[in-house]
């Protein structure tokens, strides 16, 4: 393509001038709207995470919910401060896989929009979620979902933090207590 358009910009012909001014618009056109949020921006990194104010309150190896969910959040760089501590039922790899894409609860929270309570609970439930933590900065819907499902905020460090209480022994198979 660009030898073909040296190849029409070389040749003698009346409107030289228009084609290189098409050129010049053409390359001006890839010029990048570097003031745009897609071209970068500092990430959401709460001194809970940051200072290491989280080991007080999330166990190693607990299931952590971050809220906003997926690409809306920071939630792996949150999980990395932490060192990997605690594993969550999200993170962002590219597309969301199958079968978990197609479940209601996972699309609502992809378009960080508060799917149904019972819903979120039970999705809380089988993902073993033990903690839920939201980015104050950017609560969105979630405190109230959290309200709605019994659970009480704590506020810490630039999050809000949920406690998922324990299901009862009976049946569960989940330990009725934390360690």
């Amino acid at each position: 393509l660009s030898v073909g358009v040296a190849a029409w910009l070389a040749q003698p012909a009346p409107g030289r001038l228009g084609r290189w001014l098409l050129v010049g618009l053409a390359v001006a056109l890839l010029v990048p709207d570097i003031s745009s949020r897609l071209w970068g921006q500092s990430p959401s990194n709460p001194a809970f995470f940051r200072s290491g104010l989280h080991s007080r309150y999330l166990a190693a190896g607990e299931s952590v919910l971050m809220l906003p969910y997926d690409t809306n959040d920071d939630s792996m760089l949150w999980q990395a401060e932490a060192g990997f501590s605690f594993v969550m039922p999200e993170g962002h790899v590219g597309a969301v896989p199958q079968p978990f894409s197609l479940d209601p609860v996972v699309a609502a929270l992809v378009a960080n929009a508060r799917p149904p309570t019972p819903a979120l609970g039970t999705f809380i439930r089988v993902h073993h979620v033990q903690d839920v933590v939201v980015d104050a900065a950017v609560p969105g819907p979630w405190p109230a979902a959290m309200t709605d499902l019994g659970f009480r905020p704590l506020r810490v460090g630039g999050v809000i933090l949920y406690r998922v209480p324990p299901l009862p022994a009976s049946g569960s198979g989940r330990r009725a207590s934390r360690a």
